[in-house]
């Protein structure tokens, strides 16, 4: 099963296409949703004709162990299984708490490593940036 959507549009200088394409495979153990967009984009600059293209592939995996989502301009991608959401790199048969980059489970999130831009609360208390310090408050 597949879908097919064209856009074009052309003005005087410039035509831009873009293609979005959706499939459904269904394999023994695997159902995968992939979503393709190529676009291009034609411009006239001094008399010189350019043309670009950008193509983006999207996923969504349901395999035994769960369902993987990912894009192909990102190593990053999820994995939700029964009780754990895994956001990790690499193989996603291969993926455990052990090498995820972060993941939720039990209520509780765990990452290697946080950066926070501007502040953060834990409970009453908080931890925020006052004057080129960081003050440690309650806030209740």
């Amino acid at each position: 099963m597949s879908a097919l959507e064209d856009y074009v549009a052309t003005s005087d200088f410039e035509q831009f296409q873009s293609t979005v394409m959706t499939t459904l495979s269904v394999m023994a153990g695997t159902i995968e949703m992939n979503f393709y967009e190529t676009t291009s984009e034609i411009s006239d600059l001094n008399g010189d004709m350019n043309q670009q293209f950008e193509a983006i592939h999207g996923f969504i995996r349901m395999i035994a162990s769960g369902i993987v989502i990912g894009e192909s301009s990102s190593n990053i991608k999820l994995k939700l299984e029964n009780d754990i959401l895994y956001f990790f790199t690499g193989d996603e048969d291969s993926v455990s708490t052990e090498n995820a980059i972060a993941y939720f489970s039990a209520g509780k999130l765990y990452v290697n490593t946080v950066e926070i831009l501007t502040g953060m609360k834990i409970g009453p208390f908080a931890w925020m940036p006052e004057s080129d310090n960081l003050n440690f408050k309650l806030t209740e």
